[in-house]
């Protein structure tokens, strides 16, 4: 009996990660660790679909589906416009959990096609209150598979922000490919 307690604590802890709330969950997801040295995103290639990711509805829909459809055969997630919002940012893709350092330089690469010609927003946000996210840049999609970069420097310090693929709920049908995605500090020269 000398163990009780000790499986009593256990049962409890599984418990508790049981009945967790989805942003509880998320933020567990991103304490794990990456798959790459340096790597500051975790399931990036998609390989698990969207485990630490998360599409975000607020007036516009999407489906998000886990494929190998990616550069040479390559996992990759597939996000189908549903509906589209009054805005462009109401369907985004996003990673939270990311700890930003102010003044350090960072860099995501990433792969992207569309099923037409478009563009997306790529940025480094808050993901509480307020908000903050002056640090984005527009980048061209088109039909074909091409790998996209969008370097920054950490506009504040953070230990929640979120890298956000977004402007994605425009047209209804359209289809967007996201693969390969890493984001690192930059090196330095």
């Amino acid at each position: 009996m000398k163990y009780a307690p000790i499986a009593i604590a256990l049962f409890t802890l599984t418990l508790s990660n049981c009945f967790a709330s989805d942003e509880t969950a998320v933020r567990g997801q991103a304490a794990a660790a990456p798959e790459r040295p340096g790597e500051m995103l975790m399931n990036g290639n998609f390989a698990k679909g969207t485990a630490y990711w998360v599409v975000e509805e607020s007036g516009a829909t999407g489906k998000a589906v886990s494929n190998n459809e990616g550069p040479d055969k390559k996992p990759s997630l597939r996000l189908t416009v549903v509906t589209a919002g009054d805005k462009a940012w109401r369907l985004q893709l996003y990673h939270p959990g990311i700890k930003i350092e102010k003044g350090k330089a960072y860099e995501l690469t990433f792969w992207a096609r569309s099923d037409r010609t478009n563009s997306i927003t790529v940025n480094c946000m808050q993901n509480h209150e307020p908000w903050d996210h002056h640090t984005q840049l527009n980048l061209p999609v088109s039909t074909e598979w091409k790998q996209l970069r969008f370097p920054f420097v950490g506009p504040w310090t953070d230990e929640n922000a979120r890298i956000s693929f977004t402007d994605l709920g425009t047209t209804p049908g359209q289809l967007y490919w996201f693969a390969d995605c890493s984001l690192t500090p930059a090196l330095s020269h």
